[in-house]
């Protein structure tokens, strides 16, 4: 994902963003293939333990795709106890 920062004028291109820049849609936009476990973990862990409603609604998202995942439910059952 390629962003672009102003600073000091100049405009930077990031290829890189850190976890706690990102939001829940561009971490969904950059989810090609819904059907692949790892596509959807790699969101799921890019995003801060204590931000619990947005992981759990990329875990429900997952879900859709692939309901048979044990992983998937074990995870978000345990995240919401």
């Amino acid at each position: 994902m390629k962003r672009t920062q102003t600073q000091a004028g100049i405009e930077l291109d990031k290829f890189f963003v850190a976890p706690d820049e990102l939001d829940c849609q561009s971490l969904l936009a950059g989810i090609t293939n819904v059907y692949n476990f790892r596509s959807w973990w790699n969101a799921i862990l890019a995003l801060p333990l204590d931000h619990f409603e947005q992981r759990a609604a990329i875990y429900v998202r997952a879900l859709t795709y692939l309901p048979g995942s044990y992983k998937l439910w074990y995870n978000l059952l345990k995240e919401a106890r």
